[in-house]
C-alpha cells in the first residue's frame, strides 16, 4: 500500500459518505453508494436471464467455488457489474460490496481478465490492500471506531452498531489503532487530573 494512502482513504471514506447523506457515526449502506455510482448488483441466486452475469456466475464459481466466492466487480464493455454470493451471511455481503466499491471509486484498472488460471483475482497486491482498507473506512470510519473506543465497546457491539461481522469490527478497531489511542488519552488526562469529557467540553 503507497505511502499516505491511509489518509487519504479516510478522508475519501468520509466524502462518499457525506454523499449518500451519513455521517462518520451512521449505519454506511454499500448497496446506496452502488446505486449512486449506477452499478447493477446480480446475486447467484437470483440472475434472472440476464446472459452476462449468467456468464459471470457461471465463470466465477467454477473457478472459485460457489461456497467460497463472496463478490466480484465485473466489466462489461465501458460498464460494470457486482456480482455477489446471496449464500453468504448478509454482513459479509456488505462487506463484499463495500470492497468491490471501492475497486471502482479508486478507478483500479479492471480492462484485463479478473480472474487468473488459478482462479485467484488477477490484480495486484497493492490494489486488493487499498480497497480492503477504503472498504472498511466506509463500513466504520476511524471516528466512528475512535467514538467506540471511547465508549469501551466490545468488537461485538462495534459489529451491531454498524452492521458488520464481528471479524471486520475487530480488524477496524485493531488496525485504527483507536482503543490505543483513547488508553494513552485517558492515561495523560488521569495523570492531569482531567477526563475524556471535561477534554471535549473544553
Amino acid at each position: 500500500m503507497r505511502r499516505g494512502f491511509k489518509t487519504e482513504a479516510r478522508k475519501l471514506a468520509l466524502e462518499l459518505r457525506a454523499e449518500l447523506g451519513v455521517d462518520a457515526y451512521g449505519q454506511f449502506d454499500p448497496y446506496a453508494l452502488a446505486d449512486e455510482y449506477g452499478i447493477p448488483i446480480f446475486r447467484l441466486g437470483n440472475l434472472g436471464e440476464d446472459l452476462a452475469a449468467r456468464r459471470a456466475a457461471a465463470h466465477y464459481t467454477q473457478a472459485e467455488g460457489s461456497a467460497t466466492f463472496s463478490a466480484a466487480l465485473v466489466p462489461l464493455g465501458r460498464n460494470r457489474f457486482i456480482l455477489e454470493n446471496d449464500g453468504h451471511d448478509p454482513r459479509r455481503r456488505r462487506n463484499s460490496v463495500s470492497h468491490e466499491m471501492s475497486h471502482l471509486v479508486l478507478e483500479h484498472d479492471f480492462s484485463q481478465v479478473l480472474l487468473a488460471a488459478d482462479g485467484c483475482r488477477a490484480l495486484s497486491r497493492d490494489k486488493e490492500e487499498e480497497a480492503d482498507w477504503l472498504g472498511g473506512e466506509l463500513l466504520i470510519p476511524y471516528a466512528a471506531a475512535e467514538r467506540a473506543a471511547r465508549l469501551d465497546w466490545d468488537d461485538e457491539q462495534v459489529a451491531d452498531a454498524y452492521d458488520v461481522s464481528v471479524q471486520l469490527a475487530r480488524m477496524r478497531m485493531n488496525y485504527s489503532g483507536a482503543r490505543k489511542v483513547v488508553a494513552n488519552k485517558r492515561a495523560y488526562l488521569t495523570r492531569s487530573g482531567r477526563s475524556l469529557s471535561e477534554q471535549a467540553n473544553s
